[in-house]
């Protein structure tokens, strides 16, 4: 029950509080070195920013998954945006202190997550953009900001949902999703599409200075990064390298094929197909 008298100054409030809260305040009164009235309210303010706390401990958990604790620190991430100290960001991080949007934008910035997600819980953590034609204009895409490495990423599923990853660096990336899948389960704008696909393929694998790579991707992990609520490279810890990307489009390669390797079920079958469709349309000459 809660009451309230009048005061000069500040309202104030009369807290009946279980048997034992009053021992547990004044211990962590004691061990904070503060007033238990100090505690009490600082416990109070923490609610208020508890959700923001909460998916600032979530980023700090999955920065030092991506990069490694001993890359990855408050005190690395406090020089990094620019701070002369980790201090504030200790407060912050611990809930004592209240963090500015300004701030919350250059721990978003830094960490390469969306600053609408971290300061309002808003969208997803991670961004996607979505990409729905994959021709010259689709290559021009994937390699005019100059990502470091272009991984190709089929989802392991009958469908086979197709999704790239731009990595900048070690642990900046940008996810694009498609509408391209791999595999029957298409109509003839989907037969476009992989053709389209196989002929950036090549011109990708041969780009120079860029590198390129196939892989296969557990369908759950996959769910997850084109939702954008997992990092990137911590899906791709999940995937598994597959020579697809690099074989597809090259005829040689595609002769080799035997049902006892292919990179899965139905693949000799839709890469001869695609072939074909791209000898038609003179992208591809046997």
């Amino acid at each position: 029950m809660i009451g309230s008298t009048k005061a000069k100054q500040k309202e104030q409030f009369v807290v009946r509080l279980p048997d034992g809260m009053r021992d547990k305040i004044a211990l962590a009164a004691k061990e904070n070195n503060r007033s238990m009235n100090a505690e009490i309210v600082a416990r109070l303010e923490m609610t208020f920013v508890a959700p923001t706390i909460s998916r600032l401990k979530w980023l700090l958990e999955t920065m030092e998954r991506v990069l490694g604790n001993s890359k990855f620190s408050l005190s690395r991430l406090a020089e990094a945006i620019g701070e002369e100290t980790p201090y504030r960001l200790e407060r912050v991080f611990s809930g004592a202190e209240e963090p500015t949007f300004r701030l919350l934008d250059s721990i978003a910035e830094y960490c390469a997550v969306n600053s609408d997600w971290l300061k309002h819980g808003d969208s997803v953590p991670f961004k996607v953009c979505v990409e729905g034609t994959y021709d010259e204009d689709f290559l021009e895409f994937l390699v005019s900001d100059k990502p470091k490495t272009i991984h190709v990423i089929r989802a392991d599923s009958e469908k086979g949902e197709v999704c790239v990853v731009k990595q900048y660096d070690d642990h900046v990336c940008t996810t694009i999703r498609t509408y391209i899948h791999l595999s029957d389960h298409v109509g003839a704008t989907g037969q476009r599409h992989q053709v389209e696909l196989a002929n950036t393929s090549k011109k990708l694998y041969r780009y120079s200075g860029i590198y390129s790579r196939g892989c296969m991707m557990p369908d759950e992990q996959f769910s997850k990064l084109i939702a954008g609520t997992i990092h990137p490279l911590l899906a791709l810890n999940d995937a598994r390298y597959s020579t697809w990307f690099d074989d597809w489009w090259d005829p040689q390669m595609i002769a080799k094929v035997t049902r006892e390797n292919e990179p899965w079920k139905g693949y000799r079958k839709l890469v001869e197909r695609v072939f074909e469709e791209s000898k038609a349309a003179g992208h591809i000459k046997a």
